[in-house]
């Protein structure tokens, strides 16, 4: 049976309908937009690294009200996967990897994290276990084939480990924090016997993280303490603790080695171990720019000699790394003539204790780099690398932004801060490359002298959704390779464009 309405109310109903169906079109919309994504957010990996050659299951500390997530990872050897429980990943290393520290972001539609050190290593990774605020409350063992990783939770929190250790044995303990996870852990290490007597301790070895390494007296349990404090001090004098303040405990028998996995670029491969034995210019070992020299200082008060390459008139970049790598060295990096005169000298680069020097040689002459101990000490425990490289003329753009947030349609500010290398001037370009097509990025074109700019300020317009990392590249005058802009880390700036 049908109802016929007359044309009036026939008419009412239908603009009813039509602004029933857009109320109900705006509503799937909106819902849509507000369960389609939210911005993942990350406070740790647990466990924040995997072996060599091994499948691991990583769960992550963070907020993932939309899942799956999209990843990012600055190392090909590291193969990402979301688990179906969120926040949740099946990481796989590739065999033939090398330990090295990898970079690695998460992200979706409507933002992305900020990125993250995951490890490469060539230990099993080793949860911490709860509660262990006591010697008493440890029961299980590390193995020296594993590492463990473990979070000062809370203010005051103290963690304990327990070795089975054998007289006679030298066993060394290493604590990875601020250097490999960029924890704001300043930590503290101790070893303790049977009783809980601390036997030794250590504060600062490889720059803010402790290491110690000791002689074992008789066969027993052992332990391991670590607790810390911020790693930029406050007023508050305590020990300290937080969601961040992650760190990696790893011990072996054996004394400690060099540590230069932080510091060293992928270019950097370690030289053949021999001493340094010129002490004066005269005998001098010449150097090159392609390969660094090993040195220790057998003795105190000694002086080691290195002749520079003939480099008249460009610039090098000479770096001693001492402490930086676990060497009791405190390194100063003096840089002569033939006459013994003073060119250039460093103790400290500001807050890094080893030298690094940006010098252009003069055009005639010849020189040498003077390395020295500034306490004038010396044993088998002081060794260090020196490396030359020689740096072409140009600049050095950086951009202090970890992320870049942008709209799709919108101009906003790009701001690149340039050091200019050998009073270098001259014209440069910025290019892009992987941006949407129809992007725009004004001015791109600029002129650099000795006064000015020290950043360069550009607008860019991105038409469309994106995420990855920043392409914007330099080109100098004829200069055939780009440069690229360094992030505030070795992940770079990450750019993200929503609609």
């Amino acid at each position: 049976m049908h109802t016929h309405l007359p044309p009036a109310l026939r008419f009412a109903q239908g603009l009813l309908w039509g602004f029933l169906s857009i109320g109900t079109l705006v509503s799937t919309f909106s819902t849509g937009r507000c369960f389609s994504a939210e911005k993942p957010e990350i406070t740790r990996f647990t466990p924040a690294s995997t072996k060599v050659g091994g499948t691991e299951l990583i769960s992550c500390v963070g907020n993932f009200k939309s899942w799956p997530v999209s990843i990012w990872s600055s190392s090909q050897d590291v193969q990402w996967k979301c688990l179906e429980k969120a926040g949740e990943f099946e990481v796989t290393v590739r065999a033939n990897a090398k330990p090295a520290i990898t970079w690695v972001r998460l992200y979706n539609e409507a933002g992305a994290t900020p990125a993250k050190p995951f490890l490469i290593s060539n230990k099993k990774p080793f949860r911490e276990s709860e509660p262990n605020d006591r010697i008493t409350q440890v029961k299980e063992s590390v193995a020296p084939d594993t590492e463990v990783f473990g979070v000062l939770e809370k203010n005051g929190d103290i963690d304990h480990y327990r070795l089975d250790l054998k007289q006679g044995e030298t066993i060394s303990a290493i604590v990875d924090a601020t250097r490999y996870l960029k924890s704001p852990l300043d930590a503290h290490l101790q070893l303790l016997d049977s009783r809980g007597f601390v036997l030794l301790e250590n504060l600062d070895h490889y720059g803010l993280d402790p290491a110690i390494e000791y002689k074992i007296s008789k066969d027993g349990p052992y332990y391991l303490r670590v607790f810390g404090f911020p790693e930029q001090p406050d007023s508050t004098i305590s020990f300290r603790g937080g969601a961040e303040y992650v760190y990696r405990l790893r011990w072996n028998v054996g004394p400690l080695e060099l540590d230069t996995l932080p510091v060293v670029d992928e270019h950097w491969t370690a030289p053949s171990i021999s001493t340094v034995q010129a002490t004066s210019i005269q005998e001098a070992t010449a150097v090159t720019t392609s390969d660094p020299q090993f040195g220790i200082f057998p003795s105190a008060a000694q002086t080691h000699s290195f002749k520079l390459p003939a480099a008249n008139g460009k610039l090098l970049h000479l770096r001693v790394l001492s402490q930086s790598i676990g060497s009791d060295l405190d390194p100063t990096l003096t840089i002569v003539d033939k006459d013994g005169k003073q060119q250039s000298f460093q103790d400290d680069a500001g807050t890094n204790r080893d030298p690094d020097i940006r010098w252009v040689v003069p055009k005639e002459g010849e020189y040498w780099a003077n390395i020295n101990d500034f306490h004038k000490r010396g044993n088998h425990a002081s060794p260090y690398w020196f490396k030359v490289d020689a740096l072409e003329p140009g600049i050095a753009p950086s951009i202090t932004n970890d992320l870049l947030d942008a709209k799709t349609s919108k101009e906003f500010d790009v701001s690149i801060k340039i050091e200019r290398l050998a009073n270098w001037t001259g014209e440069l370009e910025l290019i892009t490359t992987g941006l949407p097509e129809g992007s725009t990025l004004k001015p791109n074109k600029f002129t650099v002298t000795k006064d000015a700019p020290k950043s360069l300020e550009v607008k860019l317009v991105v038409p469309k959704a994106f995420d990855g990392v920043l392409p914007i590249e330099i080109k100098l005058g004829d200069r055939e390779a780009p440069i690229k802009i360094a992030g505030p880390s070795p992940a770079g700036t990450w750019l993200h464009v929503s609609p």
